[in-house]
């Protein structure tokens, strides 16, 4: 029996030793995940911080992008619209000589028909 109790006894003193031994690499591991879960954290933040400072230029260089077609379009537009109102100066000053040279011609054959009433009467 004393030699049963013995057994027991170091039996029992193995396991407990296992299960210190079982404890310290539970709380090594315990610490080596808080660590990771950290570097984890901190690496993330550091991505999002990356990735917010890239979508903060690519906001802007769109923006600037945006800006200038914006700038384009107007020009283009006061560039049409003079050109439209050159054109109708044109029509209208075409319009104004045609009228002129018709007049003209009025006058003249006005003056024609005068001059030849005048050189029957002489």
């Amino acid at each position: 029996m004393q030699t049963e109790v013995s057994l027991l006894r170091s039996l029992l003193e193995d396991e407990r030793f296992k299960v210190e031994r079982l404890e310290e690499q539970l709380n090594d591991l315990t610490e080596l995940h808080q660590h990771e879960m950290l570097n984890f954290k901190q690496d993330l933040t550091s991505m999002e911080e990356k990735i917010e400072y890239r979508l903060d230029e690519r906001t802007t260089d769109l923006s600037d992008l945006v800006d200038n077609a914006s700038t384009r379009i107007s020009r283009l537009e006061q560039q049409q619209q003079q050109q439209q109102i050159l054109s109708m100066e044109m029509v209208e000053n075409a319009t104004f000589r045609t009228i002129i040279s018709k007049l003209i011609n009025v006058v003249l054959a006005i003056l024609a028909v005068m001059s030849d009433i005048l050189y029957c009467y002489e």
